[in-house]
């Protein structure tokens, strides 16, 4: 079961948007909650309700969406949950852009639009619930992907990280592991590296900062794949 919450304080347009997730194949696995302000959903989520989709309006009146999903990345059921910012007017969204917000949508753009965004959001869930499995400490680990900050290799063994445990092996090489995980999530930055672009907390032309404070070198190799210069 899918936990949606949709926080809008425009009640005509909450209820279009349920009409369009009533007509999607999902629907029969999704519980729905419905916020009209920031605070709300926040008061959800510190008392440890976990969203897997969160659909949110930027402009409300107690907390708007930006702050909200702010203080939502900041908490531990948080950090990974898919959020599709909704607007009724255009705005600049460069500020919101470090939030790792998985859509933006004009309301004005219509259901076809919305119902894109849906399936696109939905499908990434399904991507979430692949687990890769590893042999650590004679010990067979299933690790879901959404759980792995970046994965490296070095002194012949490979380290997954996640942010609370780390896992060593040597059954499979960097390679091997690349070619298993097919998330478009993670990206390839080094021969030896490999990182899950939701926990990164930067680029620059040569580097990608982890939200842990982890830096890696991005080598020329693979700065074409992500369009860095």
């Amino acid at each position: 079961m899918y936990r949606v919450a949709i926080c809008d304080d425009d009640a005509v347009f909450r209820q279009e948007l349920k009409d369009v997730l009533a007509q999607n194949f999902f629907y029969s696995r999704i519980r729905l909650d419905e916020f009209v302000d920031g605070t709300d959903i926040m008061n959800e989520i510190e008392n440890g309700v976990e969203f897997d989709i969160i659909f949110m309006d930027i402009g409300m009146k107690e907390m708007n969406g930006d702050t909200a999903v702010k203080k939502i990345r900041s908490s531990a059921v948080g950090v990974n949950a898919i959020v599709i910012f909704l607007t009724s007017y255009e705005a600049d969204i460069s500020q919101i852009v470090e939030l790792r917000p998985f859509a933006y949508i004009y309301k004005k753009d219509g259901k076809a639009l919305l119902n894109e965004k849906i399936n696109k959001a939905f499908e990434q869930l399904e991507y979430e619930q692949d687990v890769i499995e590893i042999k650590s400490n004679r010990i067979v680990h299933r690790i879901r992907y959404r759980d792995i900050g970046y994965i490296e290799s070095y002194r012949n063994s490979v380290h997954l990280y996640t942010a609370m445990e780390k896992y060593t092996t040597r059954s499979y090489s960097i390679s091997e592991i690349v070619a298993m995980i097919k998330s478009p999530k993670f990206i390839q930055v080094s021969a030896s590296v490999l990182v899950n672009y939701d926990y990164v907390r930067r680029f620059t032309s040569k580097t990608v900062e982890m939200d842990d404070g982890r830096i890696f070198t991005i080598t020329k190799k693979f700065k074409g794949a992500l369009k860095l210069k």
